[in-house]
């Protein structure tokens, strides 16, 4: 007996050992679920998508890049587990607005990365054993990652919080250049240097950095750390096209002679007045959250000055910065209302690319201007066969100058009407104009006759030529009177609808397309006509194609009044596609598919809220709809489960405005003094 309690005691004893051995799980920092301003994650696991056919099951930080990006509309950067521009040790793409090479938009120098090394020239890395949390507050517009890092046996213990400054907060503060800053906030476990190597500065791009240490001394290559004591390693990077405004001292500052606690204080502030502007939902805790999150990263890839790509600041993704309709039909309006300054800037760059326009229609033998399919620097057409067919864009592009008014909009409304005077075929017989050898939205159809919604575009285009030219006293060819006129609309008489084109014979549809009349176009058309022609085509869509058709018959469903309808369609638009606690849009629904922050998709999910639960129309008014303001109309759905909407902050026409959206669909406008 007393061999075996021997025993007994010494297998307890090796148990005990071995457990004290055994690494611990993390223990877990607390997280604010479904907050309106703040995405938490406390599992760097949960940043990274796992490979769809990996063998084990077990977690990884191999795959793919889910995380978050910040940006100011000039710079972006991607931010990894480590809450810096890494993942596995490599460096994250930041990009920047109009930097391009050739017809692709050109990377900058990595300088969101900034690894630590110890004194045996070792990279710290995550210690995913250790506490973690990171945190993307939207309303301040930074992210915090609280972390320990290791090496050997070192670790590192603290956060470090990464921003970039809005660039009417760095003109503020005569800082130089677009600036942006990292700072490290750790406590060694033992005594020892952190090495810091400088970041490299090539390509066309001029980048200047300073890292100073706790005490604000400049630090070449070193810091001494000391054992439970706190170092603040801080990295100011100022980036400009131009050397010049980096040499510029004469009234300008370097960010890290200013000081880190005054041009924080600066960027948060200047995130706080941007978000005077907000949708506020009440009611919806979730979709709260994700509308923040979806208005944080359009905000923080547009600029005054330059137009959006469909994944903006976040990365080039396969289409490397092109311009698309994404820009001018799903971006411009969801920040037409509340931020028109950086709506202006999708219309000045199409403005800037008119001339290369005009060379598209010359090559044609058009007159006007053609906009690219896919544009980037100089506004030539990029897009492959058949895709550079898919012409309505030049309708798209003039619509959408016609809401900002001014000379800028009124030459390019000019010169897309002149494009489809030159582009359009009369039909003798029927009488009737025509648009032939067209790719129309939805694009699985291929070159067809007649596309419902680029004649329509067309038309409406037209239209807005005329009416401005009328308001401006200037004379225009009485051949566009015709052509709006005589414009051939495809119908459908028998089944009191429209026909997607010549030819059509009910397939499925890529993407909402006929829908597309009823909004955003706001086509004229009776209440029936409209009900025939969006229940017969919401079934055509295919269920696997892009979130935006999802946003469009939310928009049209509130539209007819059907707010459970709407609400179901609303959530489709964005839950199958959020990825990551950041809750970054990704472009399909697959989860072996990963192409993000897809933009597009935000910007219509923004405006489903909008221009459906908010109703809000610019322009023609559709039957039914009251006057809101000059050139506004609104009619209201609101949603069961939302006790109330606010979208505030509404500038139109030099006034400031709060509109609220009550039950019973009542609304309340205040104009703000």
């Amino acid at each position: 007996m007393k061999r075996i309690s021997v025993t007994a005691a010494t297998i307890a004893i090796l148990a005990i050992a071995v457990f004290a051995l055994m690494p611990h799980p993390a223990p877990k920092l607390p997280v604010k679920t479904l907050d309106p301003w703040n995405l938490q994650t406390n599992d760097p696991y949960a940043l990274v998508g796992q490979p769809a056919f990996a063998e084990s099951k077990e977690k990884t930080l191999d795959g793919t890049l889910y995380g978050t990006y910040i940006g100011n509309g000039h710079i972006g950067a991607r931010i990894g587990p480590e809450g810096v521009g890494s993942f596995n040790g490599q460096p994250t793409e930041c990009l920047m607005s109009g930097l391009w090479k050739g017809e692709e938009t050109q990377p900058l120098p990595n300088w969101s990365d900034f690894p630590l090394f110890d004194e045996n020239g070792n990279r710290f890395a995550l210690d995913t054993n250790a506490p973690y949390r990171q945190t993307l507050n939207m309303r301040e517009g930074y992210v915090q990652t609280e972390l320990t890092l290791k090496s050997g046996r070192q670790r590192l213990a603290g956060n470090v919080t990464v921003f970039i400054l809005p660039t009417d907060a760095a003109a503020k503060l005569h800082a130089l250049g677009d600036v942006a800053v990292i700072r490290y906030n750790l406590a060694p476990a033992r005594n020892g240097k952190i090495i810091i190597k400088p970041i490299p500065h090539q390509g066309p791009v001029f980048i200047t950095s300073t890292t100073v240490d706790t005490d604000g001394h400049n630090v070449k290559d070193s810091v001494q750390a000391k054992r439970g004591q706190s170092v603040f390693i801080t990295r100011y990077i100022s980036v400009s096209m131009y050397a010049e405004v980096l040499k510029s001292k004469d009234a300008n500052l370097d960010a890290w002679e200013i000081g880190y606690d005054k041009v924080f204080a600066a960027h948060k502030q200047a995130w706080r007045d941007t978000w005077k502007s907000d949708i506020v939902i009440d009611g919806d805790p979730a979709a709260q959250q994700a509308i923040h999150a979806m208005q944080f990263y359009m905000l923080s890839s547009a600029s005054a000055g330059q137009s959006i790509s469909p994944m903006g600041l976040s990365t080039g993704g396969p289409w490397r910065g092109h311009i698309f309709w994404d820009a001018d039909t799903w971006m411009f309006p969801a920040l037409l209302l509340q931020h028109p300054n950086l709506a202006q800037g999708i219309v000045k760059y199409r403005l800037k690319t008119m001339f290369g326009a005009a060379k598209n229609a010359k090559k044609r033998g058009l007159l006007g201007t053609e906009f690219a399919w896919e544009s980037a620097q100089t506004g030539k057409e990029t897009a492959p066969p058949p895709y550079a067919e898919e012409r309505h864009i030049t309708a798209d592009v003039g619509i959408a100058a016609h809401s900002m008014f001014g000379p800028d909009a009124d030459l390019i409304l000019k010169n897309t009407a002149e494009y489809w005077a030159s582009r359009v075929k009369y039909n003798k017989v029927k009488d009737r104009y025509e648009i032939l050898d067209i790719v129309p939205p939805d694009e699985n159809a291929g070159i067809v006759d007649n596309s419902v919604y680029t004649n329509a575009a067309a038309k409406r285009n037209i239209e807005l030529a005329i009416e401005t030219a009328k308001k401006l006293g200037v004379s225009y060819p009485s051949k566009w009177d015709d052509i709006a006129k005589k414009m051939y609309i495809p119908f459908d008489a028998q089944a009191k609808r429209f026909t997607a084109y010549d030819g059509y014979k009910g397939g499925k549809t890529k993407q909402a397309d006929t829908e597309l009349l009823i909004y955003p176009l706001v086509y004229p058309m009776s209440d029936q006509v409209k009900k025939n022609t969006f229940d017969f085509y919401k079934k055509t869509t295919d269920p696997r194609g892009p979130a935006m058709t999802s946003s469009i018959h939310a928009i049209i469903a509130a539209e007819l009044g059907r707010p459970d309808e709407a609400y179901k369609h609303f959530e489709d638009s964005y839950k199958p596609f959020m990825r990551g606690p950041m809750l970054i849009f990704n472009e399909k629904r697959s989860l072996t598919y990963d192409n993000a922050c897809f933009l597009t998709g935000c910007a219509g999910t923004i405006q489903s809220v909008v221009y459906g639960f908010g109703g809000i129309r610019v322009g023609r008014a559709p039957e039914g709809f009251n006057p809101l303001l000059p050139g506004l109309s609104i009619k209201p759905c609101l949603p069961a489960n939302w006790k109330k909407l606010e979208i505030t902050d509404i500038k139109w026409r030099g006034k400031h405005y709060d509109l609220a959206i009550l039950p019973g669909n009542k609304w309340d406008l205040v104009e703000k003094r």
